[in-house]
């Protein structure tokens, strides 16, 4: 086994977010869920409040740490010894760019993607992922607001 990663925003945190953390951990010795500092996008939540919830809702899983980081996210990985990078699917269009850049960071010495799609419920019997589409934009716009999220 090995050290992976799963990187993202998690602007915020949802529980698809947790199920790719779980069903992860537990193919990998450590798992590091790496909080993405971007300047170029106006979060929701901050960087420390965002790696707080993660820390909160993973703090019964032994092998999973959280770490706000800036830059690239191989080079991150790199500096971490990990040679797996976690990423979860939604759909096929989710498939297409994360293809695109597994075969980048392979190049880059990131030695494999593990692509986890989203969670049936009850199974794989059932049509319907759990937790399919749950997006930021989908939650601001049931909720009304940014501000409504926050409270």
């Amino acid at each position: 086994m090995a050290t992976a990663v799963y990187p993202g925003s998690f602007d915020p945190v949802t529980k698809g977010h947790l199920d790719i953390i779980k069903r992860a951990a537990k193919i990998n010795d450590h798992l590091i869920v790496a909080v993405l500092i971007n300047s170029a996008k106006h979060p929701l939540f901050t960087v420390e409040e965002r790696v707080a919830m993660l820390q909160e809702c993973c703090k019964n899983i032994p092998n999973v740490t959280v770490e706000g980081f800036d830059g690239l996210t191989v080079e991150f990985a790199k500096k971490r010894h990990a040679s797996v990078m976690v990423r979860g699917l939604r759909a096929v269009t989710d498939f297409e760019n994360e293809i695109q850049l597994a075969q980048t960071n392979h190049a880059l010495k990131i030695q494999a993607a593990l692509f986890v799609p989203c969670s049936c419920p009850g199974g794989t019997t059932q049509k319907i992922p759990s937790y399919y589409f749950l997006s930021k934009n989908s939650l601001i716009w049931s909720f009304g607001t940014i501000s409504d999220l926050k409270a």
